[in-house]
């Protein structure tokens, strides 16, 4: 789910890069970012106390 979320981002990200600067880079460049971006994510998570709770409940 990380992956999917990351790479959604980093496309988005690259749309807008490209409406509102010009910039427009390959698929393969964003998704070696969003790699990259998940990895370093799951990295902070096991070196500090996770932002998101492992443990999501739905309360009704």
């Amino acid at each position: 789910m990380i992956d999917l979320m990351t790479t959604l981002w980093n496309s988005w990200n690259n749309r807008n890069n490209f409406i509102f600067r010009g910039k427009e880079e390959e698929a393969q460049v964003i998704w070696e970012r969003a790699i990259t971006l998940s990895q370093d994510f799951r990295i902070c998570n096991k070196m500090n106390e996770p932002l998101l709770s492992p443990n999501l409940t739905v309360k009704k």
